[in-house]
């Protein structure tokens, strides 16, 4: 069984995620970096810092361990952790309070091994550019790559959304992982977790689907601008249909909209 760690001064958050990630994990708590309880071996930390005194039993912990990935815990209790050594790491940041699917969802993320380039730069130039793309599409995709807005991909399945997502966002944030997910099955806990991680990239298939709380949550993330994660998206028509038909929120799909690639089918593109 997979082992976390989780080093958090208040009693309540421990027992807490021990009980939520217990089926599923062997969890360890500590009450701080201190502690001898957080010697045990993990294959991720969950982080609540919670004093300055904290700080230097923290980065030498994280020095031992380089390549475990860390779960930093936000709260009005808790200091901001970014300025320790996690440039290097793979980090998620979770915001209490938090409710179990979020949880899971955050602490699953950062489990899954980080995804490898799967393209070489060759390859990645090739599906950014005509004739993989039309020549409109290609200069929308070229301009996006400098830009931190949504990108959304409009044609049938096949058409290249995936690898064309994948490639803008390897060529603009090489270091950051990158999660492909059917919007459908969406939570919206899910959502606001992934789109909290730090640069990494978020893909989500048949946005048109996406049930209605999570419509209202990525509404909220984008009008807030608190997503640190770029967010991909991909449906096989306009939302403005979705719209239409009263199954999308008309202000979630102007947001959407703004870097929109169109991806019509080869079998359209008689010029090519």
């Amino acid at each position: 069984m997979t082992s976390v760690l989780v080093i958090d001064a208040s009693r309540t958050i421990r027992e807490t995620l021990s009980i939520v990630l217990g089926q599923d994990y062997r969890v360890s708590t500590a009450a701080s970096a201190a502690d001898p309880a957080a010697s045990a071996e993990s294959a991720l930390l969950i982080l609540g810092l919670s004093s300055p005194d904290d700080e230097e039993p923290v980065r030498a912990l994280l020095s031992a361990r380089p390549d475990v990935p860390v779960l930093v815990l936000q709260g009005p209790d808790n200091l901001d952790a970014r300025p320790l050594a996690l440039a290097d790491r793979r980090v998620g940041f979770l915001r209490k309070p938090f409710d179990g699917h979020g949880l899971r969802a955050a602490v699953r993320a950062l489990l899954v091994p980080q995804a490898r380039p799967d393209a070489s730069a060759h390859a990645r130039a090739f599906v950014l550019d005509h004739p993989f793309l039309t020549r409109e599409a290609a200069a929308i995709v070229r301009q996006s790559i400098q830009l931190d807005l949504p990108l959304l991909f409009i044609g049938e399945g096949g058409t290249g959304a995936l690898p064309v997502a994948r490639a803008v966002h390897g060529r603009a944030r090489p270091r950051a992982g990158f999660r492909a997910l059917p919007a459908r099955a969406m939570h919206a806990g899910d959502l606001r977790t992934l789109l909290a991680a730090d640069d990494d990239g978020l893909f989500l298939d048949g946005v048109a689907d996406l049930p209605v709380e999570t419509q209202h949550a990525l509404l909220l993330e984008l009008e807030s601008g608190t997503a640190r994660g770029r967010l991909f998206v991909a449906t096989a028509e306009p939302l403005d249909a979705a719209v239409a038909r009263g199954e999308f929120l008309s202000e979630l799909a102007h947001p959407l909209s703004v870097l929109t690639v169109p991806l019509p089918a080869l079998r359209d593109r008689v010029e090519d």
